[in-house]
């Protein structure tokens, strides 16, 4: 397969095993394989790339370009 035109990490809290995280698994399967491998989406639970907030760190940052979290963004983003 060649390399993926788009190459995009997610980042998420949830157990490898979750629902939450196997569906995203599938999603990231099926993303690949409905692009013809142009799309590339890995996915990284139980923080493999850090905690919640060094996770949101890199995503501000842009070195990770999708994340997953509970509450956490309730203290960034609060009710107006």
């Amino acid at each position: 397969m060649p390399d993926p035109r788009f190459h995009y990490r997610l980042g998420a809290n949830q157990p490898a095993h979750s629902p939450t995280a196997r569906c995203l698994a599938e999603m990231a399967e099926a993303i690949g394989r409905e692009t013809d491998g142009a799309f590339r989406l890995e996915v990284f639970p139980e923080s493999r790339l850090g905690p919640d907030p060094q996770m949101f760190a890199d995503l501000r940052t842009g070195t990770l370009q999708f994340y997953l979290s509970g509450a956490l963004l309730g203290g960034v983003a609060p009710d107006k």
